[in-house]
């Protein structure tokens, strides 16, 4: 860990070295007698020595040849109350319940995930339904369990009872 942390520091947040590129050679020339020193003092088979090559051999790989990680943002909404999502920007745009012409969106259109960013959401519309995050909901209307994780945790306990009893 404290390898890495060393290594981290080199880099800033956005993966750019800290350091001009003109100095790399000048790191590993001094990686490498630091390496060729210290092995001399552990014993080039001892397995202190084979730690150190390997610590100092990843520093030098990655400040020769890093891996970027890019992450994208993450943006949480928990317990969000979604009236007339979707619905538009004038007042003709409003549901029926409005006594207006326009209609709702489902609550899932009023989420945009782009740039690989993420976001994670709950919560109720003005219909009653009720979202949990991972995409399962409650149905206002039916009062049904719906959604991809529901269907395949329910489906994953059906087949093992149903292999269990063995019958289909």
């Amino acid at each position: 860990m404290v390898t890495q942390s060393f290594a981290q520091g080199l880099f800033s947040f956005d993966g750019t070295r800290v350091f001009p590129e003109a100095q790399i050679p000048a790191f590993i020339h001094t990686y490498e007698y630091i390496k060729n020193r210290l092995l001399q003092i552990l014993g080039v088979g001892s397995p202190e020595g084979q730690m150190v090559v390997g610590l100092i051999d990843l520093v030098s790989e990655t400040i020769t040849n890093p891996d970027l990680i890019q992450f994208g943002s993450l943006v949480e909404s928990l317990g969000h109350q979604f009236n007339n999502a979707g619905a538009g920007v004038n007042k003709n745009a409003l549901p029926l319940n409005f006594r207006k012409p326009g209609n709702n969106r489902p609550v899932p259109f009023s989420i945009l995930q782009e740039g690989g960013g993420r976001v994670r959401w709950s919560g109720a519309d003005e219909l009653n339904n009720q979202y949990f995050a991972g995409g399962t909901r409650i149905n206002g209307i039916t009062g049904k369990f719906e959604g991809r994780p529901f269907d395949t945790s329910v489906r994953q306990i059906a087949r093992r009872l149903a292999n269990s009893r063995g019958t289909f």
